[in-house]
């Protein structure tokens, strides 16, 4: 995603026994097998590797799949895996706490390279083996190759074409029709709520900025980093343009805190899965994510599950379809690594074309080598026909920390609480479609989040 999400700290411990000693190759399709040892540094019979790659259980159990199938290539050392279940969306901000006892490979997603390269923390990988750095340029598309480079080095391994966003929901309580717009869709969920007896709502995740920009981008703004200074462009509140940054606000803020406010939740994109589950308070039957939740939707909404590209809404009187930041999840090696020549070994084997097929038909996420592609139909996953759907409306959002850093308060603020500290945005009328705005406090809330977004770095 993209997206944006917590840690979940319980990791878990996988070990499998040495067997015999075999040589060592590199094949086109990323495949490697190596003598007991690593050709960068000193031979070990045992060596120990902690990945991280997403909180989703079926995440984790791929990567333990991909874990066994590494020890079984590489049968004359012994593998000791911890697979830590870290959010690609938050794997960059774990990883920065403490390099040093961070992972050794770990799956982000692609906006978080540059901060990463950037500061020492990704292995550039031309300094690991340069036959590894050819094949992953020559196997993968150039888009994702692109999105894993930094001033001409390759840093990451593209692992999937997935890490955009689309509208999951439950064609059992909506039609695909009702998802052409947020207003439709909420109140299709009033109708439904009150003929059913129970409380249904759509999810609209907060708090991070990955999912957010979409809103902003789709009317005229932008929010990007100059790579030539590493400071962002900011316009979001702008007076001039048109619609006004106040006015996209009070848009959203419509939805938000308006006639439907009981059928709207604003939340992190884990917590918002969680509750596509019936049996609770209330069942989110419509939300924003991306392919890595399909399973869990399928699970969830059973035969009513299905998924189409974001919705439109209504802003100063025109309608605009939500747009999406569109790209690559990577898989990057952390320079920190006791164990850099083997996390090289591992993040080339897990992003090789038959664990890209794998990952497709676990996770349903498109694959980036294009061996793999090959071998795939995209057009029969209902998540992945979404994602390439809403694809005429992906941007790429190229953003540094202070961006990451400014917008989460702002978007719960808007999506939300309604409020900013203890000032309410809205004056009156929250709850009817008769609202009454704080257009003040509106602009010195978008004046404040643009100041921190354009700011420069503070000292460490």
């Amino acid at each position: 995603m993209k997206k944006r999400s917590v840690l979940v700290m319980a990791a878990s411990l996988f070990c499998v026994a040495a067997l015999s000693s075999c040589g060592g190759t590199t094949g086109s399709s990323g495949d490697t097998t190596t003598s007991g040892g690593d050709a960068t540094s000193t031979t070990a019979e045992k060596v120990k590797l902690t990945v991280w790659g997403g909180e989703l259980e079926a995440s984790q159990n791929w990567l333990k799949k991909v874990e066994a199938s590494f020890q079984t290539a590489n049968p004359g050392t012994t593998f000791e895996f911890t697979t830590g279940a870290v959010s690609e969306s938050n794997a960059k901000d774990q990883l920065a706490k403490d390099p040093t006892t961070a992972a050794d490979v770990a799956i982000i997603a692609d906006d978080q390279l540059y901060s990463l390269a950037k500061t020492g923390v990704a292995q550039k990988i031309d300094d690991i083996d340069a036959t590894i750095v050819s094949d992953v340029k020559t196997r993968n598309s150039s888009i994702s190759v692109a999105s894993s480079m930094y001033n001409d080095g390759l840093y990451a391994f593209p692992v999937s074409n997935s890490n955009g966003y689309f509208l999951y929901y439950n064609s059992n309580i909506l039609s695909e029709t009702d998802c052409d717009s947020f207003e439709g869709i909420l109140s299709a969920l009033k109708t439904a709520s009150l003929r059913d007896g129970k409380v249904y709502k759509l999810g609209v995740p907060s708090g991070s900025g990955w999912y957010e920009d979409g809103f902003w981008h789709a009317v005229g703004y932008d929010a990007q980093r100059d790579d030539s200074t590493s400071l962002m462009n900011c316009d979001w509140n702008s007076t001039t343009k048109s619609p006004t940054g106040v006015q996209v606000v009070e848009s959203l803020l419509k939805l938000s805190q308006g006639e439907y406010a009981d059928y709207w939740v604003s939340d992190g994109d884990s917590a918002l899965m969680t509750s596509t589950k019936a049996g609770s308070t209330y069942q989110v039957v419509a939300t924003i994510n991306g392919t890595w939740s399909a399973s869990t939707i399928t699970d969830n909404y059973g035969d009513g599950a299905a998924a189409t590209d974001l919705p439109s809404w209504t802003c100063n009187g025109k309608s605009y379809h939500m747009n999406s930041v569109g790209g690559s999840k990577l898989a990057i090696v952390n320079s920190y690594s006791s164990e850099s020549g083997w996390a090289t070994k591992f993040a080339n084997f897990l992003t090789n074309s038959d664990n890209q097929v794998d990952r497709y038909n676990t996770l349903a996420e498109a694959p980036t080598n294009t061996d793999a592609a090959g071998k795939v139909d995209t057009s029969k996953n209902y998540a992945v026909a979404a994602l390439a759907k809403q694809g005429a409306y992906a941007f790429t959002l190229n953003a540094n920390d202070q961006y990451w850093a400014a917008v989460p308060s702002f978007f719960t603020s808007v999506l939300k609480t309604g409020k900013s500290g203890d000032t309410a945005l809205v004056t009156s009328g929250t709850g009817t479609s008769n609202l009454t705005f704080n257009e003040t406090a509106i602009q010195s809330i978008l004046d404040t989040t643009v100041t921190a977004v354009k700011a420069a770095a503070t000292a460490a």
